[in-house]
């Protein structure tokens, strides 16, 4: 019963595989430091942190999506190497983000609780966000341009109509 209702709407299966396999591989990482914290690679001397993977996996990805038309089935395949890329990215945060720091850093962790968030929220409630959204938006139009959208398009129309003079 309780999974039934961690199953996301139909349309948001993507996501939801991002983000569960981004909190499989956290997992998996971190435990795998744990008991085994003197194995790592090195290439000539170099240690190479997992976020390096990441970085080159995302790139990757980035690419792929862009030059070629995916359809959603492939899009459903992308989806868990994703979520394992951005894992290795965010599991090693204060260490590219400090430029240095400890596997242990704080900053690791609130950066993995602010990415599995944010995956959560783009899983459950992209609704909500979508309507807030709108409304910002329309705060920005009306903030940066000092008037609603709606009257910028009715302006917009009006001067669309306005009679020709000759001339």
């Amino acid at each position: 019963m309780f999974l039934k209702r961690l199953r996301p709407p139909p349309d948001h299966t993507i996501p939801f595989l991002v983000f569960i396999s981004f909190l499989a591989w956290i997992l998996i990482s971190r435990t795998f430091i744990y008991f085994f914290p003197t194995t790592f690679i090195t290439i000539d001397g170099s240690h190479i942190h997992h976020f390096s993977w990441g970085v080159i996996a995302l790139s990757a990805f980035a690419f792929i999506l862009l030059i070629y038309p995916w359809g959603h089935r492939a899009r459903l395949r992308l989806a868990v190497p994703l979520g394992v890329a951005l894992a290795l990215v965010y599991d090693e945060y204060a260490i590219w983000f400090l430029f240095g720091g400890s596997y242990r850093d704080r900053h690791n962790y609130d950066a993995i609780l602010i990415v599995a968030l944010i995956l959560l929220n783009l899983t459950y409630f992209p609704g909500f966000w979508a309507r807030w959204g709108r409304r910002l938006g329309r705060l920005l139009d009306i903030l940066l341009l000092g008037l609603p959208r709606y009257a910028y398009k009715k302006i917009r129309y009006r001067a669309h109509r306005l009679p020709r003079t000759a001339g």
